[in-house]
């Protein structure tokens, strides 16, 4: 933990320095004069450009969002003479990207930790001392050190010719002090980029600078505006999504455990089927557990083709759970159900649940993946594969008209947030979860539906005032939820 926290303190962006990798030249076997006079030409300038790489390379600093389409190339002599000497310190970026669904937003953003020069080298001073191993008393005073951390940028792209009015009203309701103001950064494929100014004085925010050094709160602010306002700095690029499914084709190699603790390996689950169809579930996805009886009646109807049912509970971890995991298996005859493990994670990713692969005896994935409780395309695909047929279609998600923003804010008596609640929306068709923030509120973008909304995990320390499912119409797209703070 120390370790990670060192490498925290001493990266600046947690970014390297880019530049431009000319191609490989190829020579072809026998050329004419004037084809040796290009590729000469061609040399020289690939020469010069790596040459103005490597200038660019030594004089700029980049901080890259991918996923939210823009990058920030700050000069050298900035990050050196400015940023080295400044107060404070940046934290870890957060390059969210475009939220689920297509909903034509994007948003990344730096903290900064407003701390003195002087608390900074007094700290890293500290912590060099420390054990590896940090005692209660060690992480929280690690804790209370980042304790004053607010974004030094919050970047956030709509498209759609929305403004920025729209992302006030979208995702600063009854909230709107907390934004002191904007500043519009950059356009780009149908985005429009702001970077959002936080009112230091809102409640929620100025609690977290109670005792900052008022000089590092002017150099926060100073910092802050500077930044913004080198437009010139922003630079735009295509969205790159970090959620891709695999490729068709795509051969899948692991080793997991039952819900009984056997040990499989990919190659024992798949060889002897010609087709396995492997369902992703968590226990306390509704959609997911209603959907059941068909799919086993799937693997029934098509088992003398060499069809079978594979499940995976992604929450089955830790005793309660994998128990819970064991009576809804039991209950619906399910032969084989996998726990919980990030290797599989990351080789079968997946957006909510259920999420349903298909693949072959030699662990191969078949077709793109059925995303929601789709019971018809399931026997579908099943039928189709068996048959020998591809399927090379993905089911592309509905378009941004169709979708909204839902937002559940978890509060406890005192009317205060609570953070780190994980909460479930539910249609159906499908279920995913959202954690709460600061705030409070747990965020979830998603077709325009009617969601049953319901709490299924809270931080230690508090409990369910009262139990069951809380009914999110199209309409109002946000609630509250009460617990109790014991």
């Amino acid at each position: 933990m120390r370790k990670l926290i060192q490498a925290l303190l001493t990266a600046m962006l947690l970014t390297g320095c880019g530049g431009y990798q000319p191609p490989q030249e190829e020579t072809p076997e026998e050329t004419t004069q004037e084809e040796e006079t290009q590729e000469e030409e061609q040399v020289q300038e690939e020469e010069t450009q790596e040459e103005q790489s490597e200038q660019v390379s030594e004089d700029v600093y980049i901080s890259d969002f991918p996923r939210s389409g823009f990058s920030i190339h700050y000069p050298q002599d900035y990050m050196d003479n400015t940023v080295m000497e400044a107060d404070g310190e940046f934290g870890e970026p957060t390059d969210e990207g475009e939220t689920e669904y297509g909903s034509g937003v994007v948003s990344a953003r730096i903290d900064y930790v407003l701390r003195t020069r002087q608390e900074r080298e007094e700290f890293q001073t500290w912590l060099q001392g420390t054990p590896d191993e940090l005692s209660d008393e060690d992480t929280a005073k690690v804790e209370e050190y980042y304790r004053p951390s607010v974004p030094i940028l919050q970047i956030i792209g709509i498209n759609g010719g929305r403004t920025a009015d729209d992302i006030v009203k979208k995702f600063f309701t009854d909230r709107e002090d907390i934004i002191e103001g904007f500043t519009e950064v950059g356009q780009y494929n149908g985005f429009t980029y702001y970077n959002f100014k936080y009112n230091l004085e809102f409640p929620i925010v100025a609690e977290k600078l109670q005792g900052v050094a008022p000089e590092a709160i002017e150099d926060f602010k100073a910092r802050r505006d500077e930044i913004a306002s080198h437009t010139e700095w922003f630079h735009f690029s295509d969205l790159k999504p970090d959620f891709i499914p695999p490729e068709i084709g795509t051969k899948i190699t692991f080793t997991a455990k039952d819900l009984d603790g056997n040990e499989f390996s990919s190659d024992e689950i798949f060889s002897d089927h010609e087709l396995t169809i492997f369902n992703i579930w968590r226990t306390w996805c509704g959609v997911c557990i209603s959907e059941f009886p068909e799919l086993t009646q799937i693997a029934e109807d098509f088992a003398d083709r060499g069809a079978a049912l594979v499940t995976y509970c992604a929450d089955a971890q830790g005793d309660d759970l994998i128990n819970t995991a064991k009576d809804i298996a039991s209950s619906n005859s399910l032969e084989l159900t996998l726990v919980r493990s990030e290797e599989l994670n990351r080789q079968l990713p997946f957006q909510g649940t259920p999420y349903t692969y298909f693949i072959d005896r030699e662990g191969k994935i078949l077709c793109y993946p059925i995303s929601g409780s789709d019971i018809e395309r399931v026997r579908d695909y099943t039928e189709k594969l068996l048959n020998g047929k591809t399927i090379q279609t993905y089911a592309s998600a509905p378009s941004n008209e169709e979708k909204k923003t839902y937002a559940v804010q978890i509060i406890d008596q005192n009317d205060e947030p609570v953070k780190g609640v994980v909460v479930s929306f539910c249609t159906d068709v499908t279920c995913d979860a959202a954690q709460s923030n600061d705030m409070g509120v747990a965020e979830f973008t998603g077709k325009a539906f009617p969601y049953r909304v319901h709490i299924v995990q809270l931080p230690d320390g508090y409990r369910q005032e009262q139990q069951g499912d809380v009914t999110l119409d199209a309409d109002s797209g946000s609630t509250s939820i009460s617990v109790i703070k014991e």
